[in-house]
């Protein structure tokens, strides 16, 4: 398992670093959500995920554009987290069962259901108001990107 682990550090460190540091915000985590999938589509596939107890492990990334923090989770038993309002962009990839999500439409008030299989990801953007529906079994990365610098106008 610390194999797995290190190896989708590393993976996320080389993917961040690879990126533009102009791409920001959901497109940002857009081209990352490919890259992340396309990576460990095949490595993930063939691994077993028989671990014993819930893992949550943070990774943070910092450079002068973007503040990013990586979380790699496993529930071993279904977690729900209803009614949450998103701080930041945050990008989800599923590797392992399902994630359900429901997403709040702000103009008409009705749920659009989401379900994440395995390999599969989904970018939400700040302000967003969902219900998250983790399965049994439920392994992924969430990733929160924050915008250091959002005035984007030349001062000089």
């Amino acid at each position: 398992m610390n194999n797995l682990i290190l190896e989708i550090k590393n993976t996320l460190n080389e993917e961040l670093k690879s990126i533009n540091h102009k791409i920001r915000g959901t497109g940002f985590l857009e081209i990352l959500k490919y890259r992340l999938i396309d990576r460990f589509h095949e490595s993930l596939k063939l691994k077993s995920f028989n671990i014993i107890e819930d893992i949550n492990i943070e990774q943070n990334y910092e450079d002068s554009e973007k503040k990013i923090s990586a979380r790699l989770f496993y529930n071993k038993s279904p977690k729900i987290s209803l009614s949450n309002k998103l701080d930041n962009n945050i990008l989800i990839i599923c590797f392992n069962e399902n994630i359900f999500i429901d997403i709040e439409n702000n103009t008409t008030n009705n749920k659009i259901n989401m379900k994440l299989i395995p390999f599969t990801g989904i970018t939400l953007s700040k302000d967003t108001l969902c219900n998250l529906n983790y399965s049994k079994n439920s392994s992924g990365l969430e990733i929160n990107c924050i915008e250091k610098n959002l005035n984007i106008e030349k001062l000089n």
